[in-house]
């Protein structure tokens, strides 16, 4: 017999929703990412792929800044931010 508040204690800690939640997002940016990058290509060509994932790469670096920089501020300062 398995314990359920063992269970539900695991489930409940941060660091295993942030690896569900990290999980969840690299299986949906991999099926979402490649049919749409699909998409692209067959709609233009393949120097257009190139430049979708060129145009979405640099999206996503300039918003890794705001995005990581938020990140730990609330232990880095003191205070939580909410």
């Amino acid at each position: 017999m398995v314990d359920d508040g063992v269970i539900q204690d695991r489930v409940l800690t941060p660091r295993f929703i942030g690896l569900c939640c990290g999980s969840l997002a690299y299986f949906l940016a991999i099926g979402i990412g490649g049919f749409l990058f699909g998409g692209v290509v067959a709609l233009t060509d393949r120097p257009g792929g190139f430049l979708f994932c060129a145009v979405v790469s640099v999206g996503a670096l300039l918003m890794t800044g705001p995005l990581l920089g938020s990140i730990g501020a609330g232990a880095r300062s003191g205070t939580r931010v909410t």
